[in-house]
């Protein structure tokens, strides 16, 4: 019988996923441990996984070989170090043919061509929204992945278009690979809803925010509209919708999320606009509960100025809550027709969005049947298999060329 060849091994950078069910957990940890998750169907490969986190380990398919990186990785810049020395011998003892970096970096020496994920520029674009050595690090990290990288994998169409324009990276080295939905997101019995709602102590009907409390967030924003809301309800009582809920009490303001940098004292704001008693702060949400949390919603605002994927949308829209978005970078494009869209800066245009939310239950059911639709488009599967079609693309290129195309510039 003829000798079949091992699948070729792919180092992937799993360093920032962390199970410890707090605000680590959040963002870059969901993209890669829902990645490595479907990865692990993907034929034809084997893909190994550098953690520091050993709990996090545990969560992985069997499929996906993990091997542990040293302790000093948990931290910021003991990472960036095991990255940039410890990383490339690691992947020569591995026989690794490719290295993936799940967030922005690769080592400066790899030691095998490179694809490289970038989730967004705002490090670039709203340098202010971040501590100063962090800009500086993801803006050299993502530069050099920007000149040597082989491939570099854009979470949406938008953040594709900021590596071409900002970064000089010729286009056709970008792919887009958009992210996926978790497939708990869904909706979910009224029951279960009800109970989660009672067990988190949270109001019966709630506008709701999720994300880190950041300045990019544009949170100040979304606390003026919802002052204004509440300023305009008695006014706007029998205004002729349809399902009519304006005679009721207004809803409250949910916004869930771990503090950020820059100091956005969301409860300071909202004492000075004269709305802190309506006002809920839950903190961090672990991600098993966010689809209940999404459920409760009456509906979903998300108001961020800069976003490279916008996955709270994409999630609320799948457990059939309306949304109401940013019309900038990617939202529109993640969102499409299943939601309400109002530039940024326009507070007015917000108040008049969520009041008609509020107010109109059958313009909500149309945006809750819109939306479960809209995210049957966004999969895991499908983002694993478009990643490992890029990982081939590259294998398959002459190994002299794929080298010289990665660091010609």
């Amino acid at each position: 019988m003829p000798e079949t060849s091992a699948p070729p091994r792919i180092g992937f950078n799993a360093l920032l996923m962390s199970a410890s069910g707090d605000f680590r957990a959040a963002g870059l940890h969901r993209y890669t441990h829902a990645m490595l998750q479907a990865l692990a169907d993907e034929p034809g490969i084997a893909v190994s996984a550098y953690t520091a986190d050993a709990s996090a380990r545990a969560t992985l398919p069997a499929a996906i070989d993990v091997r542990p990186a040293p302790a000093l990785a948990r931290r910021r810049a003991g990472r960036i170090v095991w990255e940039q020395l410890g990383l490339p011998v690691a992947l020569v003892r591995a026989k690794a043919r490719l290295y993936h970096g799940a967030a922005y970096a690769m080592p400066a020496l790899c030691p095998v061509p490179a694809v490289v994920t970038v989730h967004d520029l705002s490090f670039i674009r709203m340098p202010g929204a971040f501590p100063p050595l962090q800009a500086r690090y993801l803006r050299l990290a993502t530069s050099v992945s920007a000149r040597r990288a082989a491939a570099l994998i854009a979470v949406s169409e938008f953040t594709g278009r900021e590596l071409v324009r900002l970064l000089g990276v010729p286009a056709e080295r970008v792919h887009v690979v958009p992210n996926g939905c978790d497939p708990r997101c869904r909706p979910l019995p009224p029951a279960d809803v009800a109970a989660f709602r009672a067990r988190a102590g949270l109001p019966e009907r709630f506008i709701l925010a999720v994300g880190t409390l950041q300045p990019r967030k544009n949170l100040e924003t979304l606390l003026r509209a919802y002052a204004l809301l509440r300023r305009d309800w008695d006014a706007n009582r029998g205004n002729g919708h349809a399902g009519d809920e304006a005679a009721g009490a207004p809803p409250a303001l949910v916004v869930a999320g771990a503090p950020g940098w820059g100091r956005v004292d969301v409860r300071a704001h909202a004492a000075g606009l004269g709305v802190a008693e309506h006002l809920y702060l839950p903190g961090f949400v672990p991600e098993a509960d966010l689809p209940a949390l999404y459920n409760a919603a009456l509906c979903l605002a998300f108001p961020s100025r800069y976003e490279g994927f916008g996955l709270p949308a994409l999630e609320a829209m799948a457990c059939g809550t309306p949304v109401v978005v940013s019309d900038a970078t990617s939202l529109p494009e993640v969102v499409g027709d299943a939601g309400l869209r109002v530039p940024p800066d326009d507070v007015a245009g917000w108040a008049a969005a969520l009041l008609h939310l509020a107010t109109d239950a059958p313009a909500r059911r149309a945006l809750a049947e819109r939306g479960p639709a809209r995210a049957t488009g966004f999969t895991w599967q499908r983002a694993a298999s478009q990643t490992a079609a890029v990982w081939r693309t590259v294998l398959s290129a002459p190994q002299p060329v794929a080298r010289a195309a990665s660091s010609a510039r």
